[in-house]
């Protein structure tokens, strides 16, 4: 989760992770990134609370702030959470996606989170809020609405998960260090001992099964 300072990102990851975080409505009240399991009952996509964007930062501290972002090079999906009582809302989002095509993750696929749905008397527009995705989906919750953070929950993993291939590969019986990844990066929906090892049905991003095949290949070395 990525976003200007104060929308919301560390409430909306105690609502849909229970992470009991501070958050507190201060500036960098989150200053080291955590991240917990999405899903309830576990699984494989990984939530993270990241510091927050803030404009005119002093030259002293942009390269520590920055370095603290550094993990969204890796990300599947970047969640952009949007104080959407904000004013200056648009502006906020260009701050945030200034900074992170600086950071050279401007092709990592984007989801819109326009937050504090229940602060507002009259909602944007689906024009505005369109025109302020740029075309990439987006949803509009409130952190304090269980039933909108479900339907965000389901989002991002439809979402995370829109890449992903799905193979069958086979696993040599002394080769934990691959195993441990596949159960770790992976979704594996079916499984079946063979003389050469576990052969296993999984789904998981291209990125992911690429790490996975170059430990396979190290284990049959």
């Amino acid at each position: 989760m990525v976003g200007y300072t104060n929308a919301g990102k560390t409430s909306l990851m105690n609502a849909l992770t229970a992470a009991g975080l501070s958050a507190r409505d201060v500036p960098f009240e989150t200053l080291d990134t955590t991240s917990r399991c999405l899903t309830r009952h576990g699984g494989d996509v990984l939530l993270s609370d990241t510091v927050g964007v803030i404009r005119r930062l002093p030259p002293r501290l942009l390269a520590s702030f920055e370095s603290t972002l550094t993990e969204i090079h890796d990300a599947t999906l970047l969640v952009f959470v949007v104080d959407v009582g904000d004013h200056e809302r648009a502006l906020h989002v260009d701050e945030t996606r200034a900074l992170v095509d600086r950071m050279g993750a401007g092709d990592v696929p984007r989801l819109f989170v326009f937050n504090k749905a229940d602060r507002l008397v009259v909602p944007p527009s689906t024009r505005e809020l369109d025109r302020l995705a740029g075309g990439d989906p987006w949803v509009l919750v409130s952190s304090r609405d269980p039933a909108a953070t479900a339907a965000l929950e389901h989002a991002i993993l439809r979402a995370a998960r829109a890449g992903e291939e799905d193979v069958e590969i086979v696993v040599p019986y002394g080769a934990a260090r691959a195993l441990a990844l596949v159960y770790a990066r992976c979704r594996v929906v079916g499984s079946d001992a063979t003389d050469e090892g576990l052969r296993l049905r999984v789904q998981a991003a291209p990125a992911v099964l690429e790490q996975v095949r170059v430990r396979l290949e190290e284990a049959t070395q």
